[in-house]
């Protein structure tokens, strides 16, 4: 998994397919960054800007069912080890009421949980 800069400024993520040395594009809004595949390799969290914010959205692995969702990241998102959660990094406030925060999001709830 990478993300690339693209000759218009955009950010996408890419897969490398070791088999044959090919890359595939997984998504093409002009923002998406901060990857972290799902330990199944079956799909892949992101980052991606939004109407100004930068929100959580996830794509499958082939590219399809791309789906962004209502909480904020900063950089930082991880799925667990076994799949079932999901660890987002969010940074709320200004100055010094800034706070720094860890959501944890059951992955059951988007559809996107290991298969048993």
């Amino acid at each position: 998994m990478l993300q690339r800069l693209n000759q218009d400024n955009s950010i996408n993520l890419w897969r490398f397919d070791p088999k044959d040395n090919g890359l595939k594009q997984l998504t093409k809004e002009k923002d998406d960054e901060f990857p972290d595949c799902s330990p199944d390799s079956k799909s892949v969290i992101y980052q991606q800007a939004k109407e100004g914010k930068q929100v959580l959205a996830l794509v499958s692995i082939d590219g399809t069912g791309q789906r962004t969702f209502d909480a904020r990241s900063n950089d930082s998102l991880r799925y667990s080890p076994d799949g079932t959660k999901i660890a987002v990094l969010t940074i709320e406030g200004e100055g010094a009421q800034r706070q720094v925060k860890v959501l944890i999001l059951e992955a059951s709830q988007w559809g996107v949980a290991p298969e048993a």
